[in-house]
């Protein structure tokens, strides 16, 4: 099948906002409230709401069960800061009300529920006013309010019949406050999970790279609105620069390799044995036979359209595809950048038509070839030994090390999006395929998707079921002790791990895929690995 590109757009973008700019955060929650159960998600939205917010180089200032007294101070001492850094963020967990004048309030802990409507005023805080004491830190570009709020009513005794969640919120330019929910919408506790349903969301696109904010808050309201259709998380102002919460992702559990540069992030893979290959699939994945790696560093990440576009800007390489007259690296949005009357796509005179977004998809229309000249590159300016990974350590990193799961993320097919295959949104744009290994699932995106947007594997590494094929080292061969012949042996080399176009079953550890060396196509990319 022949695929074709659209022509690609140009468009200007401001400034993005990254990480290196000083950020403070102030994260409140109140959770044990005077004759009122508590609300245990609260706190522990605080605390996970902190712990993310210091990975993404926030100054995180965590305070809890406070009164109104108390959180005047603590948000009276973080605007006073505020002056002096590039982004403030404050987050409040627990709950508010809405009062007569349809003005809104966060409650401090020394509330008394029966109290009258009055009386809950003296003892809450105005969200209007952490608002414009925020806002009274002119220097401070990128201003942020986050209120899940309003978990339940707790003032039906006031009697009043659309007493009921939160008001409509009005914020100034330059300033965003995303709440949970939208006015006079209650949100969900999510009772029997760690966090409420509104930060349970939030929490998971924060730890996704290269989003923008607007991206984050259309994501997370179209994650709560699925679980929980009487919920609205809503928006209101707008920032005067693009801002990235996480430009480019946080480093799971698993360490870096300390010798390594920070251009390919590396993931160190303690060596051991395991049973190569599958009794269910096709012929070439048998016989099943014991394997033994030895230690390496593999990457976290497929090899990027960023990393890629900066070996060609300095080598000025021409790839497989371009000798043959096209040459495209990227394919995320295939509207937006795809090419239909055949532009060459050379990065190194093109970098600025594309946004930071764009960089982070896996780079794709590259040869094995390519990436052998992409290792020889990198190996020379670190002057370190990289390489494509063998089908051996790439099944062995694949499957979880010595546990050799079916899929990256274990034995079971899965219940929600944990890897882009060709699913429902792909069969929605193609009707081409019907793909019926997994059940009415959906992972959102068509074509790629950009690198980490899904969970890791026990080893930490992303995206090795789905996203692209990956090439590995190894000519196309059977196993030892194999019956099966192939008219490919010595001529093809080897692939990994499905793509987003592909069929679910085609992203089991042990399927394997094989072309030329020259061979190049939108669904193939590939990570390396680095061996001491």
């Amino acid at each position: 099948m022949t695929m074709h590109c659209a022509q690609a757009q140009t468009r200007s973008i401001a400034k993005p906002v990254l990480s290196a700019d000083k950020r403070l955060a102030l994260v409140l929650s109140n959770s044990t409230y005077a004759n009122e159960k508590n609300l245990p998600n609260a706190h522990n939205d605080a605390q996970d709401m902190a712990t993310t917010l210091g990975a993404l180089g926030f100054e995180v200032i965590l305070k809890e069960n406070l009164t109104r007294n108390q959180m005047e101070d603590a948000i009276s001492n973080f605007t006073d800061r505020l002056k002096n850094y590039s982004v403030g963020l404050f987050y409040f967990a627990g709950h508010g009300f809405m009062g007569t004048q349809k003005d809104n309030y966060l409650m401090g802990i020394d509330m008394q529920l029966k109290s009258s409507e009055s009386f809950a005023r003296e003892r809450s805080v105005s969200i209007e006013g952490v608002i414009g004491s925020m806002e009274e830190a002119k220097n401070t570009p990128t201003k942020i309010v986050i209120i899940d709020a309003c978990r339940n009513n707790p003032f039906r005794s006031w009697g009043r019949s659309d007493q009921k969640g939160l008001g409509t919120i009005t914020a100034p330019d330059g300033l965003i406050a995303f709440f949970a929910a939208s006015a006079t919408e209650e949100s969900s506790e999510n009772t029997g999970e760690r966090n409420g349903l509104f930060t349970q969301e939030l929490l998971k696109q924060l730890k996704r790279p290269n989003l923008t904010f607007d991206e984050l808050i259309r994501n997370t309201s179209s994650a709560v609105k699925k679980q929980n259709s009487a919920q609205h998380p809503y928006r209101a102002g707008d920032l005067s620069d693009i801002f990235y919460f996480n430009p480019k992702g946080i480093p799971p559990p698993p360490p870096k390799d300390p010798d390594l540069p920070p251009f390919m992030d590396m993931v160190r893979i303690q060596g051991g044995s395991f049973d190569m290959g599958s009794n269910e699939g096709d012929a070439d994945e048998k016989p099943v036979h014991a394997v033994t790696v030895r230690s390496f560093s593999m990457g976290r990440y497929e090899v990027t359209v960023g990393q890629f576009a900066q070996f060609v800007a300095e080598t000025n390489y021409q790839t497989d595809a371009e000798k043959s007259g096209s040459s495209r690296f990227y394919d995320g949005d295939k509207n937006a950048i795809r090419d239909s009357t055949g532009i060459n796509w050379r990065y190194g005179a093109n970098m600025a038509r594309l946004s930071a977004r764009d960089y982070n998809h896996p780079v794709v229309h590259v040869s094995h070839n390519d990436a052998v000249a992409f290792c020889e590159w990198l190996s020379g300016k670190e002057g370190k030994t990289y390489r494509l990974p063998t089908e051996a350590e790439w099944e062995y990193a694949a499957g979880n090390g010595s546990k050799h799961s079916k899929y990256s993320w274990g034995n079971t097919d899965p219940t929600k999006a944990v890897a882009n295959v060709g699913d429902e949104s792909f069969q929605g744009t193609f009707k081409i395929f019907t793909w019926t290994k997994f059940a009415n699932y959906n992972d959102g995106y068509t074509y790629t998707a950009p690198v980490g947007s899904f969970v890791a594997n026990e080893l930490g590494l992303y995206d090795m079921a789905g996203n692209v094929w990956e090439l590995c080292s190894d000519w196309f061969k059977g196993y030892p002790g194999s019956s099966a012949v192939s008219d490919y042996t010595a001529s093809h080399r080897v692939f990994r791990g499905g793509s987003w176009f592909d069929a679910p079953q085609l992203s089991r550890v042990a399927y394997r895929g094989y072309s030329v060396p020259s061979y190049r196509c939108d669904r193939l990319g590939f990570r390396l690995v680095y061996l001491q």
